[in-house]
């Protein structure tokens, strides 16, 4: 029997909603989140990743000539064009989009903040009855 059930089923149910709320586009982003569990030498260490570009949908990014308030921008760069290749296959659209995105940035999503406040609450009480059912298993 796993020793960390409650937090175990705790980080499935963050991992599920933060997948319900990411951007849906190609769906890789979705795919791409994961979250995780470890039990450590003194403790246990919780892990969240998704892929890199996550962070960018979800606090957005300025444009070079619209800004979102966003802690990112784009200066002189745009995004690589055959980043948009899964939309279409015409390299002059892909460039399109991508000069488009460059000029008008990328508007925030606040995806990931949000869904982790409404589950933060109940990460201590998790916890907390898994390493007192930990403590008493190693203890009786």
């Amino acid at each position: 029997m796993n020793q960390w059930q409650n937090l175990t089923k705790y980080l499935e149910t963050i991992e599920s909603d933060l997948k319900s709320a990411a951007p849906r586009n190609t769906g890789v982003l979705r795919d791409s989140i994961s979250a995780s569990f470890q039990e450590t030498g003194n403790g246990f260490q919780i892990g969240l990743s998704m892929e890199d570009y996550g962070v960018y949908q979800d606090q957005g990014v300025n444009g070079t000539e619209r800004s979102w308030g966003a802690p990112f921008s784009y200066r002189d760069k745009m995004p690589p064009p055959s980043a948009f290749s899964s939309y279409t296959s015409d390299k002059g659209a892909q460039w399109a989009i991508a000069k488009s995105i460059q000029k008008n940035g990328i508007r925030p999503k606040n995806f990931i903040e949000p869904t982790l406040d409404r589950h933060l609450d109940q990460l201590g009480d998790f916890a907390v009855e898994d390493i007192w059912d930990y403590f008493y298993q190693q203890n009786k």
